[in-house]
């Protein structure tokens, strides 16, 4: 994949930067609903309820670091953009803008994600009663499913 264009002419891409998601499973979003244990009409977090005050303060911990370092590379990224916008102008091929502003969806989408899974689990921890009760639902479901094994 060429990212300049010496010839003045628009280079192909035989690539996207950017591989459909079905290719290789699911979304963030999808991956953390099912560690959740999440059905259509599950409670948010339900599946968090079930852990451990330390291991709350794991993952919000976890998930606000991810939160940090992407924001560093999408702003890592903003300025690649800038400067090779000003550097190569109209040589730069056509599709690298396209895709990295189709990465840069992709990690906001992520972005979102992450924060939410640090506030559910922050809320989690600060909300005991809520959390048994929202921990008694998910066996519930998880039995139903035949997900956890009956008592």
């Amino acid at each position: 994949m060429e990212l300049i264009d010496n010839d003045n002419q628009a280079a192909t891409p035989t690539d996207s930067a950017i591989e459909d998601e079905s290719r290789y499973g699911e979304t963030l979003a999808e991956l953390l609903g099912n560690l959740q244990g999440l059905a259509e009409d599950a409670v948010v977090g339900t599946g968090l309820a079930r852990f451990s005050t330390q291991r709350l303060i794991a993952i919000r911990y976890a998930a606000q670091r991810r939160v940090e370092t992407q924001l560093q590379g999408m702003a890592a990224l903003l300025q690649v953009m800038r400067l090779a916008t000003r550097e190569f102008g109209d040589r730069l091929a056509p599709h690298v803008m396209s895709d990295i502003a189709a990465h840069l969806q992709w990690q906001t989408q992520e972005l979102t994600c992450w924060g939410e899974l640090a506030n559910q689990a922050a809320y989690i921890r600060e909300h005991p009663d809520f959390a048994r009760s929202l921990a008694q639902r998910y066996v519930q479901q998880a039995q139903t499913l035949g997900e956890w094994p009956s008592a």
